[in-house]
């Protein structure tokens, strides 16, 4: 089955990552800035556990110091990139960064009481995800609405058992 539509986020990396997925194949590259991975602020290109430390102890909803964003709020905007990218031609194909990746993962294998955490278990970089028009839209509005909810996972000692693992 053929792509009609990429859609991406405007860093260049998710854009050469489209390219090379689509070949010679004759489809239209859309760029989404609302795909664009979280603005890390003053942890931009540090290692991922000074930005899980901050995480930890400010929590999700705190925008993050020289940044424009908190988690969840980079979150919100990635998702609703996603939803705009569901009024694309079909059959499309977005290429999307780690955080939103993973955070779909988890928010497809959840249970509807689960609190939020504010870790995310990475998944594997491309690795197709398929879902259906309808059932990615429900997914993205409940993800939408469960930003809104103030509770999160106790996320326990720093640094966390996934870092402690490594060590």
């Amino acid at each position: 089955m053929t792509v009609q539509t990429w859609a991406t986020s405007s860093f260049l990396r998710t854009q050469e990552t489209a390219r090379l997925l689509m070949g010679d194949e004759a489809a239209t590259l859309v760029v989404l800035p609302e795909l664009d991975e979280l603005d890390y602020g003053v942890f931009e290109a540090r290692p991922f556990l000074d930005y899980a430390a901050w995480l930890h102890e400010h929590g999700p909803h705190a925008r993050v110091p020289d940044g424009s964003e908190s988690q969840r709020a980079g979150i919100r905007r990635m998702l609703t990139g996603l939803v705009r990218a569901l009024d694309l031609p079909s059959r499309r194909t977005v290429v999307c960064h780690g955080l939103l990746a993973s955070f779909l993962h988890w928010q497809s294998e959840r249970g509807t009481a689960d609190p939020m955490p504010i870790y995310f278990d990475d998944v594997q970089p491309v690795v197709p995800r398929t879902w259906h028009d309808d059932d990615l839209r429900r997914l993205a509005s409940a993800a939408l609405d469960n930003l809104d909810e103030r509770e999160v996972i106790d996320p326990g000692p720093f640094p966390p058992a996934w870092a402690r693992a490594g060590q």
